[in-house]
């Protein structure tokens, strides 16, 4: 026996959405006597319809029939208006195919949408959700990357200014001593602050003053001392 499926219809009884599965009844000569006939109701699939478990704020799935018309959905208030639904995803699910995509709902809000076709309930189901909620996560991470990036720049130009410093300083000093010493002043000392090259060029320069400074002191004395014997000689 051949079973025939009508499409999802509202219940005279309950007004929920139903779908009747009816076959008929014949005798061993193929006469006709009766039909079979079994209501569905459609209730379970829509308790998990509205339950929207993961979509979010903006997230709705909701049920469609063949001719467009809205049999399920997680929002109440769009089943009582009992219209129909149209949009890329509707045409594609009600076009027998599965898949997802990027698209305008029939409000002309842009959403993510995911839809299936039903074929044994001549039904399409759809999932969808606002692409401004969808992508909202991956505009806060490009925001979290952007202000770790800034921060990692800061400490990098803190660190550079910071090394820089370290290795112009023991420069800066060797220079100023040296300044000192063309002005004359020889007691001027560079100081030694690294155990590197810049420390030896320290060490060096002052070991050089040094010698400088003695070689000075030496001839001071010798003029001394060479003066004290001419005054003697004159006396």
């Amino acid at each position: 026996q051949r079973l025939s499926m009508q499409n999802v219809y509202p219940s005279p009884e309950s007004l929920k959405p139903v779908v009747t599965v009816s076959a008929p009844v014949k005798d061993a000569h193929g006469r006709l006597l009766a039909v079979l006939a079994l209501h569905l109701s459609l209730d379970p699939i829509a308790q998990i319809i509205r339950s929207r478990t993961g979509l979010g704020e903006t997230g709705v799935t909701f049920l469609v029939d063949s001719s467009s018309l809205l049999v399920a959905s997680g929002r109440m208030d769009m089943e009582r208006a009992h219209r129909k639904t149209h949009s890329e995803g509707v045409a594609h699910a009600l076009a027998g195919n599965n898949g997802r995509g990027q698209y305008e709902n029939d409000a002309g809000v842009r959403v993510l949408g995911a839809y299936r076709w039903l074929p044994a309930y001549q039904m399409a189901m759809l999932a969808e959700m606002s692409q401004a909620e969808a992508f909202a996560p991956a505009g806060r991470l490009a925001a979290t990357l952007a202000l770790v990036a800034l921060g990692a720049s800061v400490l990098l130009g803190l660190g550079v200014y910071v090394l820089s410093r370290r290795l112009a300083r023991p420069v800066l000093d060797v220079t100023r001593a040296a300044m000192g010493v063309a002005g004359g002043d020889l007691s001027v000392r560079a100081e030694v602050e690294t155990a590197d090259e810049l420390g030896n060029l320290a060490r060096a320069f002052n070991a050089m003053t040094g010698e400088l400074s003695t070689l000075y002191d030496r001839l001071e004395q010798e003029g001394r001392e060479r003066g004290a014997i001419l005054h003697g000689s004159f006396d």
